[in-house]
């Protein structure tokens, strides 16, 4: 089956504030999903995010990770559902989160490695996502 590719644009407050998602991603056909997207509200602008949809109970969940490149900076859980529509495809609604901790992959001691930051705990907010078919499928 190939990979769908979605459109995806929205927000997640912070600080009172409005900040801008967009990007894309592709959807295997487990639900498992990657893609880029650019988060105008920090630093740096494009990141990776990587995540899945599920369906539970009928509901679509859309639950993924922002990884920014610079590993002193906190993962973003987004935990998000779409209400109106049983289609992958629509708005979902739900909140987004600093993570306390960063795991990489050290290859040195073949290994991951924590970095833990509980200065960000309890930090996030509200987060609103479309999701719409990418017009060209290449």
């Amino acid at each position: 089956m190939k990979d769908i590719k979605m459109d995806l644009i929205g927000f997640y407050m912070h600080k009172g504030a409005q900040n801008q998602l967009e990007g894309e991603i592709s959807i295997l056909s487990d639900g498992t999903f990657k893609g880029n997207i650019f988060d105008y509200g920090s630093r740096p602008l494009r990141k990776e995010i990587k995540g899945h949809i599920i369906k539970e109970k009928g509901i679509n969940k859309l639950i993924f990770l922002e990884s920014p490149e610079n590993q002193n900076l906190s993962n973003l859980l987004y935990k998000l559902e779409n209400l109106d529509s049983s289609q992958i495809s629509g708005n979902y609604r739900g909140r987004w989160e600093a993570l306390p901790y960063n795991i990489e992959y050290n290859p040195d001691c073949k290994g991951f490695l924590a970095q833990i930051d509980n200065s960000v705990v309890g930090i996030g907010d509200e987060a609103k996502i479309f999701l719409s078919p990418k017009v060209s499928q290449e």
